[in-house]
């Protein structure tokens, strides 16, 4: 990362990362809206992004080091001081390109544009500790075993304890490890405007170095630091942005032309685009989601790709008397659930979540299961999918619904952990036979 780049990124990260610890919002969307960032020249937005991802992702041990440094008497969790420091180590330890002496300067220039010029001494000497002592620190992230794993991948220990007790510690530190890794940016073609060729041919010339991901034919991993967002290609339709894992659960379904298809977690559209363009684009599509807001957001992707056949809904599964459609050949249902699975890219989720969330994220999936197999024809079938690792959410819910309902059974299931080709998921089809 340039040293050169101003203080003004680390200003704005110091700023968002004590109103994500404020409990302002989730991380993602006080980025999206945080009022600064349009003034951020691209350099400074590009250096603001990776600081407060980087300090986010690895913020175990950046905090266990200012504890230790700080000698008893650490700046408070949610201070500005506090952000300031987090975002100097992860500099230190974290990003190769950011030079040292640029990290301490940097520091006291972001406290004296903060309105903290007073902390300046106290930073500079932690920061020079840290220096002194870079190589015995973060503190105890050697060794092997769940403590050490929480401390080296930044994961808290009831999260590690829970995989293991399920599935042992060589899955257990896999996960961790996909979980701590800076996900990889994936371009899904959307062949109702384009063929994977053609697509490779326009990101070559972005600059985007598009490469084709194993297994999944029309993905292509695209460059480090390529910014989608203002790709010519994406205006105009031709891919979309998704991490491979997401069509699993589009291949297990396998809707065919003509079919009556319901997307019942529809926004923001991604599993949607995958499925209509196995139809082409012909039968009845019904997109539907229960979250206004994210409604805006799918309307533009539908059009964008160039989608005909797929009727927008606003569709609360749980709180709707009657469903506004015919019964329906194939149903995806993609539930709300822990994303235990997409940690590497949703950061905030693993401060944020609690063991006692699962239980209720389970008990929510389950109800949303049954309530969307009445609305399924005779002889159809359906996709439950997460992006959770937890067993309640994802086989135990299956088996669950499986024990009362005969007339059901499981004809597949595919799941994945988190590592260099895409997000942790799980997916199971489920088949109603007729009658």
């Amino acid at each position: 990362m340039n040293s050169s780049a101003g203080t003004a990124s680390r200003v704005a990260a110091a700023r968002v990362l004590a109103a994500w610890e404020g409990g302002e919002g989730y991380l993602s969307d006080l980025m999206e809206r945080f009022p600064g960032a349009g003034k951020l020249s691209p350099r400074d937005r590009k250096l603001w992004y990776a600081t407060v991802q980087g300090a986010v992702r690895n913020l175990l041990p950046i905090d266990e080091t200012i504890d230790l440094l700080c000698s008893g008497r650490p700046p408070a969790r949610g201070s500005l001081v506090r952000q300031v420091l987090r975002i100097s180590l992860a500099h230190l330890f974290y990003f190769d390109r950011v030079p040292e002496y640029a990290v301490l300067h940097q520091a006291a220039e972001t406290l004296r544009r903060l309105g903290r010029s007073r902390w300046t001494g106290f930073v500079n000497a932690v920061l020079r500790r840290a220096l002194r002592e870079k190589s015995s620190l973060p503190p105890g992230a050697s060794g092997d075993g769940p403590e050490a794993w929480s401390r080296r991948y930044s994961i808290p220990l009831w999260m590690i304890e829970r995989w293991l007790g399920f599935r042992g510690p060589d899955w257990a530190e896999a996960v961790c490890r996909g979980s701590a890794r800076i996900p990889a940016v994936f371009a899904r073609t959307n062949r109702l405007r384009a063929e994977p060729d053609v697509l490779r041919e326009a990101l070559e010339k972005e600059g985007a170095d598009p490469r084709p991901v194993a297994g999944r034919p029309g993905f292509f991993r695209l460059a480090p630091g390529f910014s989608p967002a203002s790709s010519p290609a994406l205006a105009a339709g031709l891919f979309q942005v998704q991490d491979p894992s997401t069509v699993a659960a589009v291949g297990l379904l396998a809707p065919v032309p003509g079919e009556t298809f319901a997307d019942l977690c529809s926004a923001p559209g991604g599993k949607l685009g995958a499925a209509v363009e196995l139809m082409g684009d012909r039968g009845v599509v019904i997109a539907a989601d229960s979250a206004a807001p994210r409604l805006d957001t799918l309307r533009e992707n539908i059009s964008r790709l160039g989608i005909t056949s797929a009727r927008v809904l606003e569709y609360d599964l749980l709180g709707a008397e009657t469903f506004p459609g015919s019964p329906c050949d194939g149903i995806l249902l993609d539930v709300p659930c822990s994303n235990t699975g997409v940690l590497a890219r949703r950061l905030d989720v693993r401060w944020r979540l609690r063991p006692e969330d699962i239980p209720r994220l389970a008990a929510r999936g389950a109800a949303m299961l049954e309530r969307a197999a009445s609305l399924l024809k005779p002889g159809g079938r359906l996709v439950y999918s997460t992006c959770s690792l937890e067993h309640e959410e994802n086989r135990g819910a299956v088996e669950a619904f499986l024990a009362s309902r005969p007339e059901w059974s499981a004809v597949a299931v595919e799941e994945g952990i988190p590592d260099a080709d895409g997000d942790g998921y799980f997916a199971a089809r489920l088949e109603r036979r007729g009658g």
